[in-house]
């Protein structure tokens, strides 16, 4: 019960930092490009968090912006190893953490209930123009000195063929 209530924490502090969004320029600069193949689907890595010292939950956005667009957004955790993937600077390879589905089901509760839930809804499902959705991933927590880690998504979780990339600068969990 102490990780949800501490993971719980961890969620009201990233809607506190995403409502002042605009006051770290740095989180403001990693907005990514629409996919190649312009369906105007966007991934973004929103915010970073080390938990418990030993774990980096990366916040994951999927969205659109084309009114008439549908994405049928499955997850990236749901499909365990494969689905997500991560480097570093340092070419170390980091595998993705398994979700407990308890905890996953408490988080899922206690975003639903923020208001950042009327921006981003929680998990897989449908993405339209209105209605974006957020996923936590959760790697080992990096070494000190690492600059930046490099993400891989499957694109199959977006019904996309080519995977997704993303540079996630360390300044966004060292703060």
């Amino acid at each position: 019960m102490m990780v949800v209530v501490v993971v719980v924490t961890r969620i009201v502090l990233l809607d506190y930092r995403e409502r002042h969004r605009h006051e770290n320029p740095e989180a403001s600069n990693t907005a990514a490009a629409p996919l190649a193949g312009a369906n105007k689907v966007h991934v973004d890595v929103i915010a970073a968090e080390i938990f418990e010292n030993d774990s980096l939950f990366l916040f994951v956005v999927v969205s659109t912006d084309d009114d008439r667009k549908l994405v049928n957004f499955t997850g990236w955790r749901q499909f365990g190893v494969g689905a997500a993937k991560m480097s570093d600077d340092a070419g170390n390879k980091y595998a993705q953490k398994p979700f407990n589905l308890l905890v996953d089901v408490m988080l899922e509760k206690q975003w639903n209930n923020m208001p950042k839930a009327k921006s981003y809804k929680f998990g897989p499902g449908p993405v339209t123009s209105e209605q974006p959705r957020v996923e936590v991933l959760v790697f080992p927590k990096p070494p000190r000195a690492i600059q930046y880690l490099d993400l891989e998504l499957s694109g199959k979780s977006i019904g996309e063929t080519k995977p997704v990339k993303k540079r996630v600068p360390a300044s966004l969990w060292q703060q």
